[in-house]
């Protein structure tokens, strides 16, 4: 135990920013998704780089957590490919995409009465064996997942007495402590304040420092506009912009992804547009 207090080119034409001169990490080419016989993902084509931080973009309903479930390989597209690492995603096996591939999600674990450092020490597994820990120095690295998200004084504290934002650090520790190469979140900023929000923006900027390629989705443009290098619009099912994020955000855009909206006379800023 832990002791407390220790692809191909994009949709839209715009050019990726970030990771020039990087090779590619991640391809995505012609990828679609069916649930049933409705079309989720439509032909999306894009590609990842080591080192890059990117914010896919989109309503609810956008399929977001279904493109970041298909890269982590939990589920296989109807069309198209996915290579990771120069080789097809559905070629490698479940613990060789665990090693390398790191999903944090929405969803909280269902058992809430393990504590936070026993819920890190799980993302151990697919490197350690089965279940194990890892050792004394798996528990090491959880420590120092902990540390990293800023939580290690809470990692004797049951997962039903943290808070929204304790907790989403916890997940993200569970991420972070295998080192991915691919480190995809699903809505990390939901329901945070904005120290909170801050601490994973960073933590998601030092994993790139590291090598890691970012994917996470946001519903923020304006924080997108403000703190990431890149951005990827969804808008049912399909990508309609890909490049810098004032590339991306334009009114025009923003409407058509989430609605009637304003701009600020700079155009650096999107508010909601209120009627009557």
């Amino acid at each position: 135990m832990i002791a407390p207090g220790e692809a191909g080119a994009p949709s839209s034409g715009l050019s990726p920013a970030g990771g020039e001169g990087s090779p590619d990490l991640l391809e995505v080419s012609g990828v679609s998704f069916r649930h049933g016989d409705r079309t989720v993902l439509a032909e999306l084509s894009f590609r990842l780089c080591a080192g890059e931080r990117v914010g896919l973009l989109g309503p609810n309903g956008a399929g977001k957590t279904t493109l970041l479930r298909l890269l982590a390989g939990l589920r296989e597209p109807a069309a198209g490919r996915v290579v990771f690492g120069g080789r097809p995603l559905s070629g490698r096996s479940v613990a060789e995409r665990a090693r390398e591939i790191a999903l944090v999600p929405q969803e909280a674990p269902l058992d809430r009465s393990i504590t936070a450092a026993e819920l890190v020490l799980t993302g151990l597994a697919p490197i350690a064996g089965s279940w194990s820990d890892g050792g004394a120095r798996g528990r090491e690295r959880a420590r120092e997942a902990l540390a990293e998200v800023g939580i290690l004084p809470l990692a004797g504290r049951q997962l039903h007495t943290l808070s929204g934002g304790e907790l989403r650090r916890a997940l993200i520790a569970r991420a972070l402590v295998r080192g991915p190469k691919l480190l995809l979140m699903d809505e990390p900023l939901a329901g945070l304040d904005l120290g909170a929000q801050g601490k994973l923006l960073s933590i998601a900027r030092d994993a790139a420092r590291r090598g890691a390629a970012v994917l996470f989705a946001l519903h923020d443009v304006n924080l997108a506009l403000r703190e990431l290098p890149r951005a990827i619009l969804l808008v049912s099912g399909r990508i309609v912009a890909d490049g810098s994020p004032a590339e991306v955000l334009d009114l025009a855009r923003v409407e058509q992804a989430f609605g009637p909206a304003r701009a600020d006379a700079g155009g650096s800023a999107f508010f909601p547009r209120v009627e009557g």
